[in-house]
């Protein structure tokens, strides 16, 4: 006779014991916090490994001032983090009547080389979005010089949100007479793990009269962003600068410079510059890109005065909200330029094809040239882009222009004679072509007097006469939020044009740079939905989003 097996009943299994999941936990390894010169109080909390230190001017003794005294922050140091875990997040509450701008005058990060991994221990990420750069004590023309602002971080940070760098701040009057041009520096080592994205609200810099007797030239304070390895993102509200004093590509001219260059560390010295994604969502004065490799998106929203971009292995899309107005690209291939305005006393120069401009108003004073070899790899501040590089066979231009053409040329191959495109001498080079279309009128006499209704140069020219659509570039004012959704370390920076409404999913996380993506999901449907993968930067295809589905 068989014997029944007893079953426990729903009650007991209830009741049976299971292990209980524990919360997670953030291990808070350093709080530091006080007051600056406006009596604002700010808050620094290093979350994960790592220690903190904050410092304050010196007194007159030598020893640094009380955190609570109402001074400025002098420096910020952290050592011993973890690339995977240490946040550094910096709060600040306004005194009444105050900007809410803290300011310190250096950070650093203590390098400290891993005996495990091919590279030191960095930061994820360090959000501390209303803490600026700029000098903590003042500075006038009786001044001696001292350092100048300086961010160094040698081992890398994923993401580094902060207010921005402000070389106005603390500066009285006249330079001392033995001040030399500088740069505030922000100097970023390649991450251990991704790129590196930058995002800030504003970049200023500027020029001061200098106090001595022997020479009458301004001292020329600029901001250098100086990224070893892989870009990913860097994003502005808005980039000022002194109009009357121009800067150039380099570093010593003043103006703002965003450069991301080869890595000059031995365990990633491989590693190229390359940039994803340089965004200013309103004007730009004074401000340059450059790497020795490929900038993928270069965006301005808002008026462009003297901008330059250098991208040895080419430029994808270079898009401007207000006009392409003094402006100087210099690029191996450019696949698009679009402008809702025009372009004013600019310069475009690809050695290989440019796919596409399209210009939503008048175009003057400006040279958009295909087919010029440039020898970019050899670029650099001792060696600036040639304004007369020699024309090389090949190149190609599809421009629209929705405005008229004046004194402006865009020529494929084509080597002008003595310089002045339109002469029966221009030696056309072959398999040179354009195909434009332009609604108004071409008036050239100046820059081709000998074509004064001729703006167009290749051996082989298609050229017809309607109306151009003009782009749709989104510009200022934005109607949805200016900034992208932060999402802290690998997790990435979701960035898509400012006023679409997203939803990101993230795909896969692992511990090579080509692994952090996240994919953006718009919300239509087609092929025109996208996604960034954010590391190497290449796109990832994205099948349809059909409504009432989930991917």
């Amino acid at each position: 006779m068989s014997t029944s097996k007893s079953r426990s009943s729903a009650r007991n299994r209830v009741l049976r014991p299971m292990s209980e999941g524990l919360e997670t936990r953030e291990m808070l390894s350093a709080t530091v916090s006080g007051m600056d010169s406006k009596g604002d109080h700010w808050t620094l909390n290093l979350i994960g490994p790592g220690s903190l230190l904050v410092q304050k001017p010196n007194d007159a003794s030598g020893n640094p001032q009380s955190l609570n005294s109402l001074t400025d922050i002098q420096s910020i140091t952290v050592a011993g983090t973890n690339p995977l875990q240490s946040r550094l997040i910096g709060t600040v509450q306004p005194a009444p009547g105050s900007d809410g701008k803290v300011f310190f005058q250096n950070f650093t990060e203590l390098g400290n080389p891993d005996g495990k991994l091919a590279g030191g221990d960095g930061l994820l990420s360090i959000q501390m979005p209303n803490f600026w750069l700029g000098y903590a004590t003042q500075q006038t023309s009786t001044s001696t010089p001292g350092t100048t602002p300086t961010i160094n971080i040698p081992d890398g940070v994923s993401t580094f949100q902060f207010g921005g760098v402000d070389t106005t701040y603390n500066v009285v009057g006249a330079a001392p007479s033995s001040a030399t041009n500088d740069n505030t520096a922000v100097n970023l080592g390649l991450p251990l793990y991704g790129g590196t994205r930058i995002l800030i609200d504003q970049s200023i810099s500027s020029s001061q009269p200098s106090s001595s007797t022997t020479s009458t030239n301004p001292i020329l304070h600029g901001v250098l962003f100086n990224v070893q390895g892989r870009l990913d993102l860097f994003q502005a509200n808005q980039v000022i600068g002194d109009t009357s004093h121009p800067s150039t590509l380099f570093p010593g001219s003043g103006g703002t410079i965003v450069e991301s260059l080869a890595s000059t560390a031995p365990a990633t010295a491989g590693v190229t510059g390359q940039i994803g994604f340089v965004r200013v969502g309103g004007n730009a004065t004074n401000f340059s890109a450059l790497t020795n490799s490929l900038i993928s998106n270069f965006y301005v929203g808002g008026e462009t005065n003297n901008v330059n971009v250098l991208g040895p292995t080419g430029v994808s899309v270079l898009l401007f909200g207000k006009g392409m107005d003094t402006t100087s690209v210099y690029a191996h291939i450019i696949s698009k330029i679009e402008s809702n305005r025009g372009a004013v006393n600019s310069t475009v120069i690809s050695d290989k094809q440019i796919g596409k401009v399209l210009l939503g108003g008048d175009v003057v004073g400006t040279h958009i040239l295909s087919g010029y070899n440039q020898n970019l790899s050899s670029v650099s501040s001792t060696n600036p882009p040639s304004s007369n590089p020699s024309p090389i066979s090949n190149g190609s231009i599809v421009a629209l222009v929705a405005g008229n053409v004046t004194n402006s040329v865009f020529a494929a191959s084509t080597n002008p004679f003595n310089n002045t495109f339109g002469t029966p001498n221009d030696m056309k080079l072959p398999q040179g072509k354009i195909q434009a279309k332009v609604e108004g009128a071409i008036n050239n006499a100046t820059a081709t007097p000998d074509s004064p209704n001729t703006a167009f140069y290749a051996q082989t020219v298609q050229l017809v006469h309607g109306p151009v659509v003009p782009p749709n570039v989104v510009e200022q004012p934005y109607t949805g939020p200016q900034t992208p959704q932060l999402l802290p370390g690998l997790n990435g920076v979701p960035v898509i044009e400012p006023g679409n409404h997203f939803s990101a999913k993230y795909i896969r996380r692992g511990y090579s740079g080509v692994n952090h993506h996240l994919r953006i999901y718009y919300p239509r449907t087609g092929p025109n939905a996208s996604s960034v993968q954010l590391g190497n930067l290449a796109p990832q295809p994205v099948p349809p989003l059909f409504p009432g589905k989930k991917k």
